[in-house]
């Protein structure tokens, strides 16, 4: 399981099965987004330092997604060349 905590938002990487993640409120106990359609494994999950709604997803293929939390949708995908992304 990955972690990636920022005020009151986690972000869960559950499971490898699926290549999925999903963003909750703490608070309410309520499931926000799932993001899905990975090709491979979620290798870690970070938020923006400077943007509140946006977060890096670094994938085993060696992919680096880039998310909009707040509109739910993929605004980068970078290719990392050199092999899995740690």
């Amino acid at each position: 399981m990955l972690l990636s905590i920022k005020g009151i938002s986690i972000i869960v990487k559950l499971s490898s099965k699926y290549y999925s993640h999903e963003l909750w409120d703490l608070p309410a106990g309520k499931l926000r987004t799932e993001f899905k359609g990975h090709s491979s494994g979620v290798s870690d999950i970070e938020f923006h330092p400077n943007e509140l709604l946006s977060a890096v997803v670094a994938l085993i293929s060696k992919y680096v997604k880039f998310w909009d939390l707040e509109n739910h949708r993929l605004v980068s995908n970078t290719d990392g060349d050199s092999g899995p992304v740690q």
